[in-house]
């Protein structure tokens, strides 16, 4: 489900005013301030959100370069790709575990075999899954 102009509008106005913007009953996204940019840095801040924003045509690219045929890769949405990726290396999992925790101020959990992010408690069940994820990414864009 896309957001609709309103809700991008909110999470925008959200944003400027450095408040979180909640995403589909999950979580709270939420802002970074220009202390926290400084503090982690402008390399290590790109390239966290350029790991969530990532798209299935960079995904391709990715795959060819690599001398792949994206093709015989299998599903290339981007959570797939990126959970599939943290579950083949350690390094990797915990680099995205980063990324989405700086966005996230709630405990999070990737679960790559359910292809799901967990936020918070498991009692709880506020997963972001292929269904949401691209509007993840529109709040994180605005």
């Amino acid at each position: 489900m896309a957001l609709s102009t309103n809700q991008m509008r909110v999470v925008k106005e959200q944003a400027y005013g450095g408040y979180p913007s909640w995403f589909s009953n999950i979580c709270q996204v939420k802002p970074i301030t220009m202390g926290e940019f400084l503090k982690m840095g402008s390399t290590t801040y790109y390239t966290r959100l350029g790991l969530l924003l990532l798209t299935t045509s960079e995904i391709e690219n990715i795959i060819t370069e690599k001398g792949l045929n994206p093709e015989d890769y299998g599903d290339l949405r981007p959570l797939t790709y990126l959970l599939r990726n943290a579950e083949a290396s350690d390094s990797f999992l915990l680099e995205l575990e980063s990324a989405f925790s700086t966005f996230i101020d709630e405990e999070i959990l990737l679960l790559p075999k359910l292809n799901a992010v967990l936020v918070g408690s498991p009692e709880d069940k506020r997963l972001i899954t292929n269904d949401n994820f691209e509007d993840f990414q529109t709040i994180l864009r605005l």
